[in-house]
């Protein structure tokens, strides 16, 4: 059996400070993400091919203001191709 998902996410504009600074924040993004996936005739085994953020979309989730000496935030992770293989026993 093969089986396939494409999914989407939008966030949109986030702010990090109980201000809304907007240098504290993120302007609205969205996400692409897909997978395939082939299941064995006895469903034992499943191999899947994953991909997030297909558009290779830098964004942060979280900042910090650190003032006088900038801001801190975390980017997360750009465009990831998967494969996995899961069996049953």
């Amino acid at each position: 059996t093969v089986t396939a998902r494409v999914d989407y996410k939008w966030q949109d504009d986030v702010f990090f400070s109980q201000f809304n600074d907007p240098v504290i924040g993120q302007r609205a993004y969205g996400l692409l993400g897909a997978n395939i996936s082939l299941l064995s005739v006895d469903e034992r085994w499943r191999l899947t091919l994953w991909g997030r953020n297909l558009t290779n979309k830098a964004y942060y989730t979280t900042a910090s203001d650190y003032s006088p000496f900038g801001s801190l935030g975390h980017i997360n992770p750009p465009r990831t191709i998967e494969v996995s293989l899961t069996f049953k026993y």
